[in-house]
């Protein structure tokens, strides 16, 4: 236990799936992987992982830490392995709010810094036949642009394209999604 004011659990993830793969870490070599960090004085071995699914994502429940928390994986090979950093994970030393951990419970990747943001191609379509008809767009002349949260509502927006003439103007661009707060957009005719 570690002494702090939250009582509940608080899931730790880290998927090792490419460490795995890499021959860094051989659990039925008696491989383990622990986190270590802050809360438990940078103690490694410790506080050891498991994969109860088998899909080679580990993962420990940890209890009355603080509202942040500064923590890495760390590997220990008892098959002598040659692991770089001793199997401490190369990037800067993570840190967490709780809060977060708790609300999103990311899966973590070894060695690879995490964001609660992911970027997706969007592709968006809009069909502008109607407003052609009723007399509100010329293509000749005016452009279907989007925008929304995503370009802080940028007048200017994006402009999308009819590339096969068939009324249905799009254009695929990758966006910033947080799976918390979606996006708002609109499109609009540029005169």
């Amino acid at each position: 236990m570690y002494g702090c004011s939250d009582t509940t659990q608080t899931p730790f993830q880290v998927d090792l799936s490419y460490e795995r793969d890499e021959g860094r870490f051989n659990p039925e070599l008696g491989d383990v992987i622990s986190i270590t960090g802050s809360f438990n004085d940078w103690e490694p071995n410790q506080d050891i992982l498991v994969d109860e699914e088998g899909d080679w994502i580990y993962t420990i429940y940890l209890y009355n830490l603080p509202d942040t928390v500064e923590f890495k994986f760390v590997i220990s090979s008892s098959s002598n392995l040659d692991l770089p950093n001793r199997g401490w994970e190369l990037i800067e030393n993570r840190k967490m709010n709780i809060s977060t951990l708790k609300k999103d419970t990311p899966i973590l990747r070894f060695n690879e810094p995490w964001s609660p943001f992911e970027v997706i191609d969007v592709t968006f379509s809009v069909l502008m036949s109607n407003q052609q008809i009723l007399g509100f767009f010329d293509p000749e002349k005016d452009k279907v642009v989007v925008s929304g949260s995503f370009l802080g509502w940028e007048s200017n927006g994006i402009t999308l394209q009819d590339g096969n003439q068939d009324g249905v103007f799009e254009q695929t661009m990758p966006i910033e999604m947080n799976p918390n707060k979606p996006h708002i957009y609109k499109f609009r005719i540029n005169k």
